[in-house]
């Protein structure tokens, strides 16, 4: 029987203003990775996973919208680690989550 490891790590330092990410899940077994967070407006963000060595392994354009947003990606294919997760607003703020897969 597989064991479904979830890790739920809370993310604390300083947010950008327009967004405040209250969590990352992670779940190397399915190969996802969950991020929650609040926004104060629509806006298109840049998502990246860079690996230790600061290579990206995944990068992609995602648009929220005023309020709770959730974004998930599937299939991610890591190999168990440490990543960084990069998120940057249309505006240019930069909010970097360390997190283990």
């Amino acid at each position: 029987m597989k064991k479904i490891l979830l890790i739920l790590a809370t993310v604390m330092m300083t947010m950008a203003a327009s967004a405040d990410i209250s969590y990352l899940a992670v779940n190397p077994t399915s190969g996802s990775l969950t991020v929650r967070f609040d926004d104060t407006q629509s806006e298109e963000i840049q998502l990246t996973v860079f690996n230790f060595l600061g290579q990206p392994v995944f990068s992609s354009k995602f648009m929220t919208s005023e309020g709770q947003n959730s974004i998930r990606l599937d299939n991610l294919s890591l190999y168990h680690g440490t990543y960084m997760l990069k998120i940057v607003s249309r505006s240019g703020e930069v909010q970097i989550l360390r997190f283990n897969y």
